[in-house]
């Protein structure tokens, strides 16, 4: 019994998905980022990476947009131990959020990742001056670090800071550090 031609026409079309498939795989990988900008970071001041600041938690939306929120302050010696949001009018979604705390506050909102293999397009709030600016992110050394970019109107004009990954801090609150604290004792995550 000889095969049939409909079997051959099957065959090969079955092999031509198969190689458009893997043709489009690697492509298909790109699309995910190595290191994801979720989980917890300790922020540091921005003139010298110098002292903590806070830790905020970066998790992800329904729409899978990266969100930020404040889940602990570090205070210095002589600064307010419950800080305001003064200056803010406006912060997440256009809320009011003047006088409101700091700890507990979202400070990052709408960012996601785009086709230029970048976490930008979203908006990150500054609670010592009340203004919002845009952001870009971008997770380095090994998922360790990442990049954090405000700016008004086009990257180059702006500021960057380097936030370092840390675990989860056990509570939700204050914490006055004594002068001369070493940042990297709070780094608990590898």
């Amino acid at each position: 019994m000889t095969p049939s031609p409909r079997i051959f026409l099957r065959l090969g079309a079955a092999l031509g998905a198969l190689l458009l498939l893997s043709l489009a795989a690697p492509g298909l990988a790109e699309a995910v980022p190595k290191y994801q900008p979720t989980g917890y970071w300790l922020t540091v001041g921005d003139e010298d990476g110098k002292p903590p600041r806070s830790i905020v938690h970066i998790t992800k939306d329904a729409k899978g947009r990266l969100v930020g929120k404040i889940v602990k302050l570090f205070r210095q010696p002589g600064e307010k131990l419950e800080p305001m949001c003064d200056e803010c009018d406006e912060g997440f979604k256009g809320a009011n959020i003047k006088g409101k705390p700091a700890l507990g506050l979202t400070i990052m909102w709408d960012v996601e990742y785009d086709e230029d293999d970048e976490w930008d397009d979203g908006e990150i709030l500054d609670p010592a001056n009340g203004k919002t600016y845009s952001v870009k992110l971008e997770v380095i050394k090994g998922g360790k670090a990442m990049e954090v970019r405000g700016y008004l109107g086009v990257s180059l004009l702006g500021r960057t800071q380097t936030w370092h990954r840390t675990g989860k801090p056990a509570a939700s609150d204050h914490q006055r550090l004594e002068k001369g604290t070493n940042y990297k004792q709070l780094l608990t995550a590898p």
